[in-house]
């Protein structure tokens, strides 16, 4: 068994702001599927439970963060590279509409750098 090292203050922030950043994608999340979901009580259906309860726009991009912050746990260049998948897809997503994009697109990419940043720190402290 190898010893434990010692995680960098600096993960210690990128998880933080991970949970708290998956947090408020929940939010999101939730917020939007109950949007989506008023016109029903009218009576109206627009679209399947699929598209109502916003699964592609919202929750499986939150799948994704909470599985980068899961493992990324013990692997935090794994965490690195989903942040950063999560950032640019979030990029494309936007589109054209410039203003929006250091919105959605500045905490992921931040959240990669700090995780980028931990893991090279840890990878130097380990023994050769």
């Amino acid at each position: 068994m190898s010893p434990r090292t010692r995680v960098p203050a600096v993960e210690w922030v990128a998880r933080v702001l991970a949970i708290a950043f998956a947090a408020i994608t929940a939010v999101g999340w939730w917020d939007e599927a109950r949007a989506r979901q008023e016109p029903t009580l009218g009576g109206t259906v627009p679209g399947t439970w699929f598209d109502q309860w916003a699964i592609p726009t919202h929750f499986l991009p939150l799948l994704l963060i909470v599985a980068a912050i899961i493992v990324g746990w013990r692997r935090p260049l794994i965490a690195a590279i989903g942040f950063a998948i999560y950032a640019v897809l979030q990029a494309i997503a936007v589109g054209t509409e410039w203003a929006y994009l250091p919105l959605v697109v500045a905490p992921p990419a931040l959240i990669a750098i700090l995780y980028l940043i931990g893991w090279s720190v840890r990878r130097r402290a380990k023994p050769a």
